[in-house]
């Protein structure tokens, strides 16, 4: 499970590389790939110092802004770009035609300090049940927004749409298009600067993996809309009105559907041009650490197929068929229609 976390954390890196290159022209020595470098290590060493002091995994952290906000700097320079640096956070990349902000964070998030004040806040008691009382009015606080928390055993539940690995902001839908529309672009950039002169053709493909992993890991996000829960681990009377499960409201599973025929079935998606394709050539180096591809050719069906199987096997799979046959008991009717 580390290594995971720390391949697919090189993969989020690797992508902002390679936007900040194309949609910006950053070289690889200027100031600003300095500072985004610096971002990345600053939030990775902030997640594992968490972890040293006793922090779990908190992948409800990234959901706590508004997509508009993740670009306002004065906003998350302040307050943080997520709630905790004990999810795993994605790269930030800004959707066309936007200023770009932090691609991390850059300061430990509202829902860091609540925990570290729960478990190292001096308390003057000679009693057990005075400590106690002192932490059960920390943890009342527990129903703030930015405070919610989701750990290793909720992100494997594929239940509620706010809880996954390597997801960012509080309305996932949109986000997901954005992402979507930059992998598109950055597509098509990779096919008019590389390879650069004089490098392997085995550069293309590598940068056209690389986006479609991208692209395949937001795809995925949307699944989770279909027959999905809302999920808190509040006490009881710590939040008046609320309860452990809300569904995910009707209009947001049919916009998930919608933006998966559009962006995964549809097959206008996925039109590459004979001489873009013709140039995904494999490497052909063989060495400690790397091998090479047993395709010569570039299986592009075989990947799009894979794509689409995984996603189609997500939304008719047992428990998801079984959510929405019981959605119907517990969502509260609102007439016919």
């Amino acid at each position: 499970q580390d290594l995971c976390y720390g391949l697919d954390a090189a993969k989020q890196f690797a992508v902002g590389n390679m936007a900040l290159s194309m949609f910006q022209n950053v070289l690889p020595s200027s100031p600003e790939m300095k500072n985004y470098v610096h971002e990345f290590v600053r939030e990775l060493i902030a997640h594992e110092i968490g972890h040293t002091l006793g922090l779990r995994h908190n992948f409800h952290g990234s959901a706590m802004l508004k997509p508009e906000d993740l670009n306002n700097t004065a906003l998350t320079q302040k307050n943080g770009l997520v709630a905790s640096v004990m999810d795993y956070n994605p790269v930030n990349l800004a959707p066309q035609g936007t200023k770009q902000g932090d691609f991390f964070t850059s300061v430990i998030g509202p829902y860091d300090e609540w925990a570290i004040a729960y478990g190292y806040t001096p308390i003057k008691s000679v009693i057990p049940q005075a400590e106690t009382r002192t932490l059960d009015k920390i943890a009342q606080r527990a129903p703030e927004p930015a405070l919610a928390y989701a750990t290793d055993e909720d992100v494997s539940a594929f239940l509620d749409p706010q809880v996954n690995a390597f997801d960012l902001s509080s309305d996932l839908l949109t986000y997901t298009q954005w992402q979507m529309d930059n992998a598109r672009e950055m597509w098509k950039k990779v096919d008019r600067r590389y390879p650069s002169q004089g490098e392997s053709f085995n550069e293309v493909r590598v940068a056209f993996d690389a986006v479609f992993d991208y692209y395949f890991q937001y795809s995925q996000f949307l699944t989770e809309y279909v027959g999905g829960q809302f999920f808190n681990r509040y006490r009881y009377g710590d939040a008046k009105g609320r309860l452990p499960f809300e569904p995910v409201p009707l209009a947001q599973q049919r916009q998930a559907l919608t933006m998966l025929q559009k962006n995964v079935f549809s097959e206008e998606t996925f039109r590459f041009s004979p001489e873009f394709l013709n140039k995904l050539a494999p490497s052909r180096w063989s060495h400690w650490g790397t091998e090479p591809s047993s395709n010569l050719d570039y299986p592009i069906h075989d990947n799009i197929l894979f794509l689409q199987s995984m996603v189609l096997f997500d939304l008719l799979s047992y428990d998801r068929l079984s959510r929405l046959r019981d959605a119907e008991l517990k969502t509260a009717s609102k007439g016919k229609g």
